[in-house]
């Protein structure tokens, strides 16, 4: 038993379709469009007049504008539109529809086909917005094929499932978890915050004991220079001292004098290279500071990257239009 063709829709259409929701336009080949009706039951997106606008991560449970009383020897199977399922919209429902689907009644020979709206919820899982219309002239979301089936012996009557809330905890979940992810990014960048000031506080305690160490290096040598010079002109007749004493130092030992010269070049050479590590060490402790100063105005450097979820997977659509 194959689907059934346009024709044999439109001739059965008073028996499927109840309270004139048959539309003949959105009769197809072997497939008749389903539309949806203004009234939801339940939605996170935004209505503008007849249509409803689902953002990203947005959802609705709806019903469909056509009330159906399904035939007991026909059965439905149902699939989203292509157009929309590769906009991203994802739709939650059951594939089948059974016979008997939109009758009431507690006898199986006395029950009557009332007919009854399907009911299913859409989410838009794609990056843009999602426009549908709604009502008689809105935009077809599901489509539905008609199979004939051997007709059940006992009728039983299929009753029309309520909307529940569980069908929407995955969502409510994955809310849940951008939370947790973005209070632990929220925690990572305070830690390396906090860590950052700790390095800053460590390096500029380590500069000033640097300095320190530097300046009393370099005071030693000056100080030590300075009492050889004094002792030098301590005496009473410092420069014939002086003379005397070189005169000496260059009869009895030649060498004596090239080692004294050769200390004070050294001394004087400490001295210049102290003061230039010193002026070199100020520059870089100012450029720090400066620099500290910069990124606080500035909101406390880079931005943490979180990790993520980054691999996206591609969609065949098995549903045609």
């Amino acid at each position: 038993m194959g689907a059934l063709g346009k024709r044999a829709i439109e001739k059965r259409k008073d028996e499927i379709f109840v309270g004139g929701t048959f539309e003949a336009s959105c009769l197809r080949a072997a497939v008749y469009d389903l539309r949806i009706q203004n009234k939801l039951a339940k939605t996170t997106g935004s209505l503008s007049g007849s249509t409803l606008i689902l953002e990203k991560g947005q959802l609705a449970v709806v019903e469909t504008f056509e009330r159906i009383a399904m035939p007991w020897n026909l059965t439905g199977n149902l699939g989203i539109k292509a157009r929309l399922a590769l906009q991203g919209l994802f739709v939650t429902q059951g594939l089948f529809v059974d016979p008997g689907f939109g009758w009431v009644g507690t006898d199986p020979n006395t029950c009557s086909p009332k007919g009854a709206p399907l009911r299913f919820m859409i989410t838009n899982m794609g990056d843009s917005k999602i426009p549908i219309r709604l009502g008689p002239d809105g935009d077809p979301v599901m489509g539905i094929q008609f199979f004939d089936v051997e007709e059940p012996a006992d009728r039983t009557v299929v009753e029309e499932q309520p909307a529940t809330p569980q069908g929407l905890a995955i969502f409510s979940d994955m809310a849940r978890l951008k939370q947790k992810v973005k209070k632990s990014a929220e925690r990572q960048e305070s830690e390396m915050t906090e860590m950052r000031t700790k390095v800053d506080r460590t390096e500029r305690a380590t500069n000033q004991v640097v300095l320190f160490g530097v300046f009393l290096v370099a005071a030693s040598l000056l100080g030590a220079f300075g009492a050889f010079i004094v002792a030098v002109v301590a005496g009473g007749n410092a420069a014939p001292n002086t003379v005397e004493a070189l005169n000496q130092l260059n009869a009895s030992r030649p060498w004596t004098i090239v080692i004294l010269v050769s200390l004070v070049i050294v001394a004087i050479t400490c001295v210049a290279l102290l003061s230039r590590m010193m002026c070199q060490l100020y520059i870089r402790i100012s450029r720090g500071q400066a620099a500290r100063t910069e990124r606080t105005r500035s909101g406390g450097g880079s931005a943490t990257a979180v990790p993520g979820v980054g691999e996206q997977g591609q969609q065949r659509t098995a549903a045609s239009d």
